[in-house]
């Protein structure tokens, strides 16, 4: 017999176990791992548009004092609209709640996803938060949460 050295010297047993044992459930376990991380990226971005947004529409709000009034001015912008298309489509439903008074001129926005569910992460709350100062002298802190 005359066996060549070279690459072609087979795959022997313990290298398909290993492959099989090893290699193949690391690869898919990675893999998950960057599908729950390209899930939280894209979460963050749209938490953070919808901060931005709610965030210049409250600046501008000559009255503060209740969500209602915040509501409205969203619905006259058609901005409500477009902060509703934000939220994940498992949680699709937008709240708005009035949180308290802020500091003299100072606006807080702050938008949340409750429990949203990940793959290997588990269920993770994720906010993004915004303080700024209102254009009209009103004061005030609101949350945001997709439901």
């Amino acid at each position: 017999m005359n066996n060549k050295p070279g690459w072609r010297k087979g795959f022997g047993f313990a290298q398909i176990f290993a492959l099989m044992i090893v290699v193949i459930p690391t690869a898919i376990f990675l893999m998950t791992l960057l599908l729950d991380y390209w899930t939280v990226m894209q979460l963050d971005n749209r938490l953070k548009m919808m901060s931005h947004r709610a965030i210049m529409i409250i600046n501008n709000e000559s009255n503060l004092s209740s969500e209602a009034n915040v509501k409205k001015s969203m619905d006259d912008l058609k901005a409500w609209g477009v902060l509703q298309s934000l939220c994940p489509s498992s949680k699709p439903t937008l709240k708005l709640s009035r949180v308290g008074e802020m500091n003299a001129s100072q606006t807080k926005i702050e938008v949340v996803i409750a429990k949203y569910p990940l793959n290997r992460l588990g269920d993770k709350n994720l906010s993004s938060t915004i303080t700024s100062y209102s254009y009209k002298d009103q004061n005030g802190s609101f949350k945001l949460e997709c439901e």
